[in-house]
């Protein structure tokens, strides 16, 4: 079964809010890594809840991979750099990051 943001309206508002609100980031001249097209994005109140988003270049609706780190809720963070090959699914990718347990 194929899913859409449609099917997600709240991952479709957050993700559309991340992106309006976004820095856009330059260019890396690393080629093993792909920085985000907008960073540290936030989508709540506390400072943790922030996304990193790449945007895939297409002329076609994609999918969006939601990556969250694990870490059982004690530690852990979001991704700041993707490797080319990852970017090469054919999807947008958001990672995020939360407040562990000891951070409220």
């Amino acid at each position: 079964m194929r899913y859409t943001l449609s099917k997600f309206p709240i991952l479709a508002l957050l993700i559309t809010t991340a992106l309006i609100a976004g820095t856009k980031q330059k260019a890396n001249t690393n080629n093993n890594q792909v920085l985000p097209t907008h960073q540290n994005i936030s989508y709540g109140s506390h400072s943790k809840e922030l996304i990193n988003f790449w945007q895939f270049d297409s002329d076609q609706p994609v999918g969006v991979l939601l990556q969250i780190h694990g870490g059982g809720w004690m530690g852990g963070k979001k991704d700041e750099v993707l490797r080319p090959h990852q970017m090469k699914a054919g999807y947008h990718i958001a990672s995020i990051s939360y407040p562990l347990v000891n951070e409220g």
